[in-house]
């Protein structure tokens, strides 16, 4: 299937896929598949319950070892996985993994604004899972020492990418701040507009640090609860600059379907509020690219 809006070269890096906990609308296989023929250059699986980077690796030597795509994995710092434990965070680095997400499900923001168990219209896991929210810092507002310690570990693994996961505005902050000082290569805030509800005054102090802001599809997509108007999106874009943006699907949500045809809709919506090829280009292509390969 041709789709318009999709350049050669695309990586995206927010992909929820089977095998998981949550039904999910395909496997990383399938997915592979798929972004192959519409002319991906890379995916990352990323689940909220479970590491991924064994499964991507096993695949990718596999059943794709000579196609001109790359399988990413990533981890999850949720309950599951055994939450804000840098001895986990180690394991999976040593795994293999591209992207290191600090809490989604589990943060305590995440549990505040969306609830668990599928409430408050976020997916929710076929079986019971018990969640403890995490929270990154102290009451003095600073890093607890667990997470200073994570922030190390990834600044000793350069090709891993440091994601904010869906922790507060404030608490990303910290982390930002914290990962520049002690040289992080990569950080990435997960769809600050979503869950973290950051301020333009925030992403600005984000990016000067040198961090990449990432918005993502799914909540742009009108079906979903979580829904914002691709046009706030366009708008905090321009106002924090294509140059520090990248963007993703976050699809794999099995009442959204297709993560290509999402993916696709949601650049379509982009340039109808202005974006030329050029950015979009840069965006899907250029700045996932320089996190998943320098």
């Amino acid at each position: 299937m041709i789709y318009e809006h999709i350049p050669k070269g695309l990586c995206d890096m927010h992909l929820h896929l089977a095998p998981s906990l949550i039904p999910r609308d395909c496997d990383i296989a399938e997915m592979a598949a798929m972004a192959k023929d519409a002319g991906y250059r890379a995916i990352v699986a990323k689940d909220h319950h479970a590491l991924t980077a064994p499964l991507c690796g096993q695949l990718k030597k596999h059943l794709f070892a000579d196609a001109d795509i790359d399988i990413f994995g990533s981890f999850c710092m949720n309950n599951a996985t055994g939450g804000l434990n840098p001895y986990t965070v180690e394991a999976a680095i040593c795994w293999g993994i591209k992207v290191l997400w600090l809490p989604t499900c589990s943060a305590a923001r995440h549990i505040d604004r969306l609830g668990t168990g599928g409430k408050k219209g976020f997916p929710g896991t076929n079986v019971t899972i018990h969640e403890e929210p995490l929270v990154l810092t102290k009451p003095d507002g600073t890093l607890k020492d667990e997470v200073i310690r994570i922030i190390e570990l990834a600044a000793q693994a350069p090709s891993v990418i440091l994601a904010t996961g869906h922790a507060s505005a404030e608490e990303v902050n910290a982390v930002v701040e914290k990962a520049a000082k002690l040289g992080v290569k990569h950080i990435l805030v997960d769809h600050p507009t979503f869950c973290v509800e950051a301020s333009l005054e925030q992403m600005r102090h984000w990016v000067e640090l040198g961090a990449v802001l990432e918005h993502v599809g799914a909540i742009c997509d009108a079906s979903t609860a979580c829904y914002q108007p691709p046009a706030d999106i366009a708008e905090v874009i321009r106002a924090t600059g294509v140059e520090h943006t990248l963007l993703s699907s976050d699809y794999g949500q099995l009442k959204l379907g297709n993560p290509i045809a999402g993916m696709n809709a949601f650049l379509g919506s982009l340039k109808e509020y202005g974006f030329t090829n050029d950015e979009i280009r840069t965006m899907c292509c250029d700045n996932p690219g320089k996190l998943l390969y320098n």
